[in-house]
């Protein structure tokens, strides 16, 4: 299977719909590390995103951790910056499945390698907004050599779709990071 060129190729074998998991909430802390001012370097995110099952109450915790690289804009000359939040902040989210994970989407579907976009705004209370791709297996990513990091997004099993509210220590930032890793 040769692996998509473009987003919209991607959409087509993913082939994406909504999942019989529920978004609860979620919380985690994310650290730059980047040229002051106009941002470009590291990043580092951990966090925990609550799902459960439509029409259950049981709640599942899926624990991610992820690096990569970013952009952005703090008027601010400072070198860094964390921004985090908890469970009890404002957040929603949807969660689909792709074409890989079959007829329904289960829990253990969800782990492995994942991919996620984030984008954000703060002042001292901010906005992210994340698209991630998770539940790639880990060894088809493996066995793909150097193109491992498209691997995942092309062999994903689940996207989740979440937005919420951020605190930040450095205010004034907008920005955008790429982060790959994994989600147990």
């Amino acid at each position: 299977m040769a692996l998509p060129r473009t987003y919209e190729e991607l959409m087509r074998v993913l082939n994406p719909a909504q999942s019989d998991w529920e978004f609860v909430t979620s919380s985690g802390v994310d650290v730059s590390i980047d040229t002051p001012v106009v941002n470009v370097g590291g990043s580092f995110s951990h966090g925990q995103i609550y799902i459960k099952k439509k029409g259950e109450t049981t709640e599942r915790c899926l624990t991610y951790t992820g690096i990569g690289a970013g952009v952005g804009y703090r008027p601010i000359p400072i070198p860094f910056n964390i921004s985090g939040s908890v469970r009890e902040m404002i957040s929603s989210g949807s969660i689909f499945k792709t074409s890989l994970a079959g007829q329904t989407l289960h829990f253990h579907e969800f782990q492995g390698y994942c991919a996620f976009i984030q984008l954000g705004y703060q002042s001292w209370m901010g906005r992210c907004v994340t698209l991630m791709y998770t539940g790639a297996n880990r060894m088809i990513c493996n066995a793909m050599g150097p193109a491992w990091v498209s691997g995942v997004m092309g062999f994903s099993r689940a996207i989740l779709v979440i937005t919420g509210d951020t605190a930040n220590l450095v205010p004034g930032e907008v920005g955008a990071n790429i982060l790959i890793g994994s989600c147990q």
